[in-house]
């Protein structure tokens, strides 16, 4: 017969099973597992089912969960003392048995005196808070690198100072910050769950514009295609526009910027985006055509709208067409006399000396030209100076660089001044409308009126007078040749006027037809500018003008507004954004607006220091029956007048990237970046726990992409070697192919001589 055993009391002194094993009362034959919340049979093993129960694999499991959480008893510390209740005296107050008073009742509680040595662990409750505590420390200083455009390296070494800074705070001992962790908690933890968020806010919105450019990354030595997304964000109640992720391309052909464009909005439904922003190359326009037939496969599909390339970069290159139509060189001369005091502490000088003057040239930017107005005017005033300085060079040849040889020979011509005045004052022209719309804002609703302006001016300078008061829309204008002013009658400035009756002395018998040449120059430019602007700026597509229908300069005159919201409405209906039904609802919800007492006066009192969604989105708050018009008022704020934002993203590129940065933690840096700056500053942030879920996370999500990334260079690797051997194997079967052919041949050659022999006989 079998024999059973029993439990025995010396078991639960035993330091291996005390902590988890429990007899029970009623049945000494069996054994209870705390952990585990379950019996188990003695049976004839007596301390060795004890033990096996031990090292089962579940018990092990629950043992280490067990040690990686605390106990519920571990939030209360014991005191040192126990409690003292002393209660006398209770007496009856009453015939009533169930009243007592409690005449005396002291109760004694003696604190533990608790270690404040940062150095010891804190335990229960306040251990967790310490933990979540040090998260948010790390998450806070991980961040803050980014802002400050601090290396990993650095800011580790920043942590490792906190800890003698601060020593008597728990927080700062327990931070565990080095360069590899900052870089994982960054490019796994924090820019991921900052990049879902935008990712959510995004796939709510109905409709949202897309913005990409590219430029090199001199680190990664390959193009990196920025993309931003513009959409309306309900809990702002404004337009927001934000930095969404960034591609690396080998090459910029229009299949590569397309297959680019649709990685990087993988999280994001292509079907919703309303308008793509970008500047006007012709691989561009391929990609924008490429796209759209991608995306209207059905005619009932949504489809992209029309605001043509940026307004801004029309506007530069408009402008540095005009420029260059002149012939003048003026650009090379503004090149040059920058580069010749730059990095020249001699001739620096050598000038100061001779012309007694600490100021000089200012530096040209090639990239935006309308940006060189200041550039042209410091060069103006130090004419009279460079021609000192180049009197006493050649005195003394002591100077003989390319740059010196560019200056003295635009010196030497008369009309020099005249010329950098014309190309300042037109660059002043158009400068203010850069500043304007160089801006997140919804500015689309002033983009035509803005426009308008520019090229207006500079039309009223060679028309003849009375012609533009003829011009009804400059849509379509073409200007004859016959109203057109002669070179000696056009607007050339009067600055520039000036500057020519300078120097008109000293230019003799040949000031005529220098100064008609001249001019002849000047007219050229200003139709090269203006034909430019008609060609290739959003002033020719009818979206711009409709959209003016919600600047409040033009809804405060009826007859207008009306028919640039009816073109808004039709161009919107075109495009499957709106319904017939919801098209004829904005128009009526959008004249009974305006037609209010309170808002024709707002409309009357508009400043454009107020944003335009803010303004219209007040007005229709307190009117609930135009929600068919505010839906369209948030299409058309959400509309790009511009690829401003994506381009000031190159500055944040350059500040970020270091030597080896990884792509990702690029795209990392710049979601973080972004994102701390779209919420007024780091200051702003509330750590809640899903981000210190994400943070905590981090580490297993870096692990797991180091294993893939492995795993992919593996068969990256395996690959190449089948490949290589395939080469090896090609080239051994070659070999044997003209082996075999050369040993056929050889065998025809004597097949043919015995053939030759034969019939000779």
């Amino acid at each position: 017969m079998s024999k059973h055993t029993v439990f025995q009391d010396d078991w639960l002194s035993d330091p291996s099973f005390s902590s988890w094993l429990e007899k029970m009362p009623l049945n000494n034959k069996i054994a209870k597992c705390k952990l585990c919340v379950k019996t188990f049979d003695l049976s004839n093993m007596g301390r060795r089912a004890v033990s096996s129960h031990m090292n089962g694999i579940k018990h092990k499991k629950k043992v280490e969960a067990s040690q990686k959480s605390a106990s519920l008893f571990t939030c209360f510390t014991k005191s040192e003392q126990s409690s003292v209740i002393n209660c006398a005296d209770i007496k009856k107050t009453n015939s009533n048995d169930d009243e007592l008073t409690v005449a005396s009742c002291s109760t004694s509680v003696s604190a533990s005196n608790s270690s404040t040595d940062p150095g010891k662990n804190t335990s229960g409750i306040k251990s967790f808070l310490i933990n979540d505590s040090v998260t948010k420390a790390e998450i806070l200083w991980t961040i803050e690198t980014v802002m400050t455009h601090t290396s990993l390296r650095t800011a580790g070494r920043d942590v490792l100072l906190f800890k003698t800074m601060f020593p008597d705070s728990n927080i700062a001992q327990k931070m565990q910050l080095q360069r590899d962790k900052v870089g994982y908690l960054l490019a796994y933890g924090i820019a991921p769950f900052f990049e879902k968020e935008l990712s959510d806010k995004c796939n709510k919105c109905e409709f949202l514009v897309v913005g990409f450019d590219e430029s090199l990354n001199k680190v990664a030595q390959k193009q990196q295609m920025d993309i931003n997304v513009r959409f309306w964000d309900e809990q702002e109640k404004q337009v927001c526009t934000r930095y969404l992720t960034s591609v690396f391309l080998g090459r910029t052909r229009a299949s590569d910027l397309l297959q680019a464009f649709k990685d990087g909005l993988k999280s994001v439904e292509l079907k919703k985006i309303l308008q793509i922003s970008m500047d006007g190359p012709n691989v561009n326009l391929k990609f924008l055509k490429d796209f759209k037939a991608d995306l209207n496969t059905d005619s009932d599909d949504k489809k992209l709208l029309d605001l043509g390339s940026c307004g801004l970069h029309t506007l530069h290159c408009a402008f540095k067409s005009s420029m260059q139509e002149t012939g003048w060189n003026i650009v090379p001369f503004l090149r040059a006399v920058y580069n010749l005091f730059k990095d020249s502490p001699a001739r620096r000088a050598l000038f100061t000396s001779v012309t007694t003057s600490s100021v000089f040239p200012k530096t040209f930017c090639a990239v935006r030209w309308l940006q060189n107005a200041e550039v042209a005017q410091r060069a103006i005033e130090l004419i009279p100076m460079l021609m000192l300085f180049v009197e006493e060079i050649e005195k003394t040849k002591t100077i003989s660089s390319q740059s010196y040889k560019i200056v003295s020979e635009a010196i030497a011509d008369p009309l020099l001044s005249a010329k950098l005045e014309f190309f300042r004052g037109l660059a002043s022209d158009v400068e203010p409308f850069l500043e304007k719309f160089q801006s997140d804002e919804p500015l689309v609703p002033f983009l035509y009126e803005e426009l308008s302006a520019v090229l207006t001016t500079q039309i009223s300078r060679i028309v003849k007078p009375g012609v533009m008061d003829e011009i009804k829309s400059l849509k379509d204008l073409k200007i004859p040749e016959k109203n057109i002013l002669s070179a000696g009658e056009i607007n050339i400035g009067i600055a520039t006027k000036h500057a020519i009756s300078k120097v008109s002395k000293k230019m003799g018998k040949t000031k005529d037809s220098m100064i008609l040449k001249f001019r002849e120059s000047c007219r050229k430019a200003l139709i090269k500018f203006i034909s430019k602007m008609l060609e290739k700026s959003p002033i020719h597509l009818r979206l711009t003008k409709a959209a003016s229908c919600l600047d409040p300069n033009i809804a405060e005159n009826a007859k207008v507004r009306k028919i640039r919201m009816e073109s808004l409405l039709t161009i919107l209906l075109d495009h499957n954004w709106i319904s017939s039904s919801i098209a004829d609802k904005v128009m009526r919800e959008f004249n009974s607006l305006c037609d209010q007492p309170n808002v024709v006066s707002a409309l009357k009192n508009y400043s454009r220091k107020t944003r335009v969604d803010h303004f219209w989105m007040n007005l229709i708050t307190k009117d609930n029956s135009c929600s068919n018009l505010s839906m369209v008022i948030k299409l058309v704020c959400t509309l790009s007048h511009g690829n401003a934002n994506v381009e000031r993203g190159f500055s944040v590129n350059a500040e970020c990237i270091v030597e080896n940065m990884r792509e990702e933690l690029l795209v990392a840096r710049r979601i973080v970046y972004d994102t701390i700056l779209s919420i007024g500053g780091i200051n702003n942030l509330q750590i809640e726990k899903p981000l210190i879920h994400a943070a905590r996370n981090s580490y297993s999500r870096f692990l797991e992409a180091s294993k893939e990334k492995k795993k992919q260079q593996e068969g990256n690797y395996i690959k190449l070697q089948n490949k290589r051997q395939a080469e090896i194997n090609v080239k051994e079967l070659q070999r044997k192919k003209a082996k075999i052919l050369e040993d056929a041949q050889r065998q025809a050659d004597l097949l043919n001589e015995e053939i030759k022999i034969l019939s000779q006989i």
